[in-house]
């Protein structure tokens, strides 16, 4: 028996070299957002930067952490800097294909 039987205990773990590129991060920063912003703002919503970026992380599995609690999931989105490399390229992937198919928007590569 422990202390802290029956506590929510959350574990994050990071493998080094794993982590998303500064090549990556700047991609998506400075290209994705700021296309996918004047995407959405085409078909009216005006979103800041902030939002957007937050917005599409949420689109795809690999830019949330869901956390079950008391038999509830609570959701919560990760910061661009959390995802590995694999998982920021599928959100990557991801958002080109839904700009595409969603907004009729392609997105530079």
């Amino acid at each position: 028996m422990s202390q802290h039987d029956g506590e929510l205990v959350i574990i994050n773990l990071t493998f080094a070299g794993k982590n998303s590129t500064p090549a990556q991060i700047a991609y998506f920063r400075k290209v994705i957002v700021p296309e996918m912003q004047k995407a959405f703002l085409k078909n009216g919503e005006p979103y800041s930067l902030e939002k957007t970026e937050n917005l599409i992380l949420s689109f795809c599995p690999e830019g949330i952490e869901e956390i079950e609690k008391n038999g509830k999931y609570q959701k919560r989105v990760k910061e661009l800097e959390e995802l590995t490399r694999g998982e920021l390229s599928k959100v990557i992937d991801g958002i080109k294909r839904i700009a595409a198919e969603n907004y009729g928007y392609l997105l530079p590569d």
